[in-house]
């Protein structure tokens, strides 16, 4: 295995240990469209599967090479991401909260207490606005944490092997194996992984 320690997973027969080659590439490619402030790169690596009939649910892992993707960002770009998002988390954290304010029991909008029809009805349209606002800015923060790093105080960070500067990686890595179809090949999402700083 690498660095003496074989990748582990559980199944239902228990702690499972998975032994891969020795040998193994990485890459990072920058965003489409080239380097854009605070915008992820992609990590890919693979590495070669040893152990035979690896299996999870529904899911075995064949003898083969397997390839791993997520999000990273160095230094420089994780700072100017984190710059980026947060207006970004602050917006949708105030929205939530305004909504809380309005549902609370004690404290929030008596008009929804449904002692005056009139009101009530105004005040389930005040509320279906706020539900609204609220998605919509969940909805941009989801789409901004494709790209920005969220969360920065739990992603990894650390140095990878054979880079200058550290790395911030993602903690939504996909891995996957190559399947072959018809009229070429696809790559097959079979599970998830997570990196630490060594």
């Amino acid at each position: 295995g690498i660095g003496g320690d074989c990748p582990t997973f559980i199944n239902s027969e228990g702690e499972q240990t998975v032994e891969i080659g020795e040998e193994g590439g990485w890459r990072m490619s920058l965003p489409p469209g080239g380097a854009k402030a605070g915008k992820a790169s992609s990590l890919n690596f693979y590495l070669d599967i040893l152990t035979k009939g690896a299996s999870r649910n529904d899911v075995t892992i064949p003898t083969e090479r397997i390839y791993f993707v997520a999000n990273c960002w160095r230094e420089k770009e994780f700072n100017i991401g984190r710059r980026s998002i947060e207006p970004i988390e602050r917006s949708y954290r105030r929205a939530q909260q305004k909504l809380e304010k309005k549902l609370d029991h004690d404290t929030g909008d008596r008009r929804l207490d449904g002692t005056d029809a009139l009101d009530t009805i105004a005040a389930y349209g005040d509320m279906a606005q706020l539900v609204q606002d609220r998605d919509d800015k969940l909805y941009k923060l989801k789409e901004a944490e494709k790209v920005f790093p969220a969360n920065s105080e739990e992603l990894p960070k650390g140095p990878w092997p054979g880079a200058t500067e550290w790395l911030a990686v993602s903690p939504k890595g996909g891995m996957a194996i190559r399947k072959k179809k018809m009229f070429g090949e696809e790559f097959q999402i079979v599970g998830t992984w997570t990196a630490s700083p060594l």
